[in-house]
């Protein structure tokens, strides 16, 4: 167990040790949880490019199986 302190502004240092064991590094992102009175910091993890083109292929593999052609799809606007 580690103990840590806040600043003034809001700021919470992770103890050497923990950063280590997790690979965080400056500019590591990561999403807070609270439940109750307990805080969870979660690291999050930068997807990989391999992964995007899995998922690419994925889809590409879907449609073929389903014989969609880009006409079948509706355009999204966001």
């Amino acid at each position: 167990m580690e103990t840590t302190s806040m600043s003034v502004k809001g700021q919470v240092v992770i103890p050497n040790k923990i950063r280590k064991a997790l690979g965080l590094k400056p500019n590591s992102k990561l999403i807070i949880l609270q439940d109750g009175s307990n805080i969870l910091l979660k690291p999050i993890e930068e997807p990989k490019m391999k992964d995007f083109k899995n998922l690419i292929a994925m889809g590409d593999e879907i449609s073929k199986k389903l014989n969609l052609k880009r006409k079948d799809v509706s355009r999204v606007n966001f």
